[in-house]
């Protein structure tokens, strides 16, 4: 580092940056490879990543940076939005981050960003793979059909302990795994000649469940094509998800 007056000159130089991200406000603590992690790690409030590089803009001029944050619920815009205005930026896997019995113990956002800085600056810390926003929106398709799916068979199951409750037997030619267009009109028609409120509340639920696998599926044709859809359709099949 060189001074000139009173100016700062961090050119030439890595500055290592921990991130503890959070929805309200980033806790981030800097070091050198010459320097420990900062004691008092600042915080940075939104807009996050314009705050994040006017202080580091003002406290290391002209430096090159490294962030480095975990991944979890923020997932990856974080890395995308530091990487367009320049800032080298790692997504880490909390579990391949040193973690001392102590920092464990007395887990704290301060903590975790000193936990950061230090890995980088140790150069522990191994990014994992950052997915292009076809593939992230392809992941989020397929776990809301996911999603969609299981709730579709918590519905089935309580319409059918609802049946079982007052003793309504379902025809024997209906009793298959698949719930066609002729059982759900069963069901309307019972729900009618007994004037089950509940009933009728668990059919609208169902028949907005169904709506939604079927947009799932246009959705899912849409983003990622067929070929790869195939392959969904088979690992749900495998898995046992469809119904």
């Amino acid at each position: 580092m060189e001074k000139e007056g009173t100016q700062l000159d961090f050119k030439g130089q890595e500055v290592l940056v921990g991130m503890d991200v959070h929805n309200l406000t980033w806790k981030v603590a800097t070091c050198t490879i010459n320097t420990n992690p900062t004691k008092w790690p600042v915080t940075i409030r939104k807009p996050f990543v314009e705050n994040l590089k006017k202080h580091l803009d003002k406290h290391y001029p002209g430096a090159d940076f490294v962030c480095a944050y975990e991944a979890g619920f923020c997932g990856f815009w974080i890395q995308k939005a530091l990487t367009a205005i320049g800032i080298r930026t790692i997504v880490a896997n909390a579990a391949d981050i040193p973690t001392s019995d102590k920092e464990r113990q007395q887990k704290e956002d301060k903590r975790d960003a000193r936990k950061i800085a230090k890995a980088l600056k140790d150069g522990s810390i191994v990014g994992i793979y950052i997915p292009d926003d076809e593939s992230l929106e392809a992941r989020s398709v397929v776990r809301e059909r996911y999603s969609i799916t299981k709730s579709g068979r918590r519905i089935k199951c309580q319409i059918k302990s609802h049946l079982a409750l007052y003793h309504i037997e379902i025809p024997e030619e209906m009793t298959q795994k698949h719930w066609s267009r002729v059982f759900i009109k069963w069901l309307k028609e019972e729900q009618v000649n007994l004037k089950d409120r509940t009933l009728k509340l668990q059919i609208k639920r169902l028949e907005l469940l169904l709506l939604g696998v079927s947009f799932i599926y246009i959705k899912v044709r849409a983003t990622i094509g067929p070929n790869y859809l195939q392959m969904l359709l088979f690992y749900y099949q495998e898995t046992n998800l469809e119904r």
